[in-house]
């Protein structure tokens, strides 16, 4: 109980650091939209595709991306304070869906994937919203974060709160996973350096 209290308590925190980090991708910060316009719950209508507003949204808040061919997708790079990846947006129109990807672009080694997962495994635990993914055929490692729009429109403010909630996360453990992979520390202290559990010595 006291893993979920903690990490519903990092939610503010990681929203606030997000907010910085996509300075990263716009255009020109001095550029970048007021914050009013990017938060106004502004919803489209029903039949408007998910793909529409989250390009239009997209476009307000000056993110670089490119339009997956053949698929309805959307893809750009985001760098964060411990590496860089490439954000993938992919919707299910049918369901009304919306699946927000963060691709690292390092795989975990074969020998390694053991470790990784032990640590994935761990950082998932009592996360609110999204879960880290190990591929352990290939060593890919993802975090998504998925919204369920049927029966509602999909808002800019819902496209923000997923997205920087995705691209935040995966900056906040990828710097621990990095560590455990060199081997500086153990799965387990590295999520208590990560969430401020002290490490025992």
């Amino acid at each position: 109980m006291k893993r979920r209290y903690l990490r519903w308590s990092l939610l503010p925190a990681l929203l606030f650091a997000c907010g910085m980090s996509l300075f990263a991708t716009a255009q020109d910060p001095a550029e970048a939209a007021p914050a009013a316009e990017t938060d106004a719950p502004v919803v489209a209508p029903a039949e408007t595709p998910l793909l529409d507003i989250i390009q239009k949204f997209l476009d307000d808040d000056h993110w670089h991306y490119e339009r997956i061919e053949d698929r309805t997708a959307l893809r750009m790079a985001f760098k964060g304070d411990n590496g860089e990846w490439t954000v993938v947006i992919r919707t299910k129109e049918d369901s009304q869906r919306a699946i927000f990807y963060s691709l690292l672009s390092e795989t975990v080694p074969a020998d390694q994937r053991a470790l990784a997962g032990e640590y994935l495994h761990r950082a998932n635990f009592g996360l609110p919203i999204g879960c880290f993914e190990l591929d352990y055929d290939d060593g890919e490692v993802r975090f998504r974060t998925s919204l369920d729009t049927e029966g509602a429109p999909l808002s800019a403010a819902q496209v923000k709160t997923y997205l920087y909630i995705n691209v935040s996360t995966c900056d906040l453990y990828l710097g621990g996973l990095k560590r455990v992979l060199s081997g500086a520390v153990t799965p387990e202290n590295a999520i208590r350096e990560i969430e401020g559990d002290p490490v025992n010595p």
